[in-house]
């Protein structure tokens, strides 16, 4: 029997990325949904500063600020998870909605 001599074949796919195009895209989608961003923007502060707020509180019960920090890390996950999608939904053309920044704590809950 002779030996069959099998070449891998290298496929060269060749894209073109710029730079200049993609932050002109970011800052030309930012513009147009300027108010979106901004709240947006200040609803995750919003979070954020309750949670530091509740966090100061309970500094005093070792176990609590132990489990408050579990559920804070876990809710900056899903609002970080959120932010992306909503960024993703920009760039594929949908409109997104301030609920989609939560949106994945519901798939991760029934999951």
């Amino acid at each position: 029997m002779a030996k069959k001599s099998v070449k891998s074949q290298k496929v060269v796919v060749k894209s073109h990325f710029s730079k200049s195009e993609a932050i002109s895209f970011g800052f030309e989608l930012a513009k147009k949904n300027l108010f979106f961003f901004v709240v947006l923007y200040l609803i995750v502060i919003l979070i954020s500063a309750v949670m530091s707020g509740l966090r100061l509180v309970l500094l005093r019960e070792p176990a609590f600020a132990f489990l408050f920090w579990i559920v804070q890390t876990v809710l900056d996950l899903i609002i970080g998870i959120g932010i992306i999608k909503i960024a993703i939904e920009f760039i594929d053309k949908k409109v997104p909605e301030y609920k989609d920044l939560f949106i994945t704590s519901q798939s991760l809950i029934t999951s």
